[in-house]
């Protein structure tokens, strides 16, 4: 069992870690959202090139935003006590984003499609079957998308929106595995003493 420093040191990194994701979330999506603006500005020069240049950007923040959840869980699943990796893996959570990672990881870019009306990106996940790298050692195709159809769409968006839960019980998790073991009064005590960075 880890000691209670090694505990409360445990959980500064995952708030830290946390209030990470919940500032990059928000500038993910803030990043779709202001794509709309392009239709809403007369530019004297290459109106498309910038809502291109806008859609590209938000593509990586979103990459920078799900690698930032991949982090999270690897680093959960060190934590002492143990959390069960497999409940909170991406994987498990949302396939469909570590989907994408793996793909931009690999491949690069994906061509995102904006749809206006929803402000919303979108990114076949045909696209992503013929881009991304699903044999040897990684995952199937099937393994993310295990009931993919011809014709399904990534919404970015809205999978970004929801992904909130992920890290929300993720950190709920470990806090009570902790406190379970040493108190809350004692980790807090603990933390006092400690910095993020050691």
């Amino acid at each position: 069992m880890a000691s209670v420093q090694k505990a409360a040191q445990e959980l500064i990194e995952m708030e830290a870690l946390c209030m990470n994701l919940r500032s990059r979330r928000s500038e993910c999506i803030g990043k779709i959202k202001r794509v709309k603006t392009t239709d809403d500005t007369s530019y004297f020069l290459a109106d498309s090139e910038v809502k291109y240049l806008r859609i590209f950007e938000a593509q990586w923040e979103v990459y920078n935003y799900i690698n930032t959840l991949h982090a999270l869980w690897g680093f959960v699943v060190q934590c002492d006590p143990y959390v069960d990796g497999n409940q909170y893996s991406l994987m498990s959570t949302a396939p469909e984003l570590l989907a994408l990672r793996n793909c931009m990881q690999h491949a690069g870019p994906v061509g995102v499609n904006y749809i206006p009306n929803k402000n919303e990106l979108a990114v076949p996940v045909q696209r992503l079957k013929q881009r991304g790298d699903w044999g040897g050692n990684h995952a199937a195709f099937a393994d993310y998308f295990p009931n993919y159809q011809k014709g399904d769409i990534l919404l970015l968006r809205d999978s970004i929106e929801r992904s909130d839960s992920f890290y929300k019980s993720i950190s709920r998790e470990l806090e009570s595995k902790h406190v379970q073991n040493h108190g809350q009064k004692a980790i807090k005590q603990a933390a006092r003493q400690l910095s993020l960075y050691r």
